[in-house]
């Protein structure tokens, strides 16, 4: 089953921001993080054999319905890093990035 780690802490205390675009950078930043989890969960869903108590249909249709699920959720992340890309302190931020970090060419350009 695929795990995750929740922290808990105040926007005001993880996230300082200087001005609206960089508030708006760790907005989208944090649905991303979000976004992420939404994927794990669906793919999961997707690829159970049985869900136990929770599966109310047969097999195929949750199958169907995580990977719509999956679908939505990847059109939010494209919405995502296309406001992140429109944003200057995000693109300030990428400049910065070690070309190692950019991991097989992640494209956020």
């Amino acid at each position: 089953m695929v795990t995750s780690k929740s922290l808990f802490k105040s926007v005001e205390r993880v996230f300082r921001w200087s001005s609206e675009n960089e508030l708006e950078m760790h907005v989208q930043l944090s649905r991303l993080c979000v976004l992420y989890e939404d994927l794990k969960i669906e793919f999961a869903g997707a690829e159970a054999e049985t869900l136990g108590s929770l599966d109310r249909t047969d097999a195929t249709t949750r199958r169907f319905y995580f990977v719509r699920r999956i679908l939505a959720t990847l059109t939010e992340i494209e919405q995502a890093i296309a406001k992140l890309n429109g944003n200057k302190d995000f693109q300030t931020a990428k400049n910065g990035f070690k070309p190692e970090n950019l991991r097989a060419r992640c494209e956020i350009n």
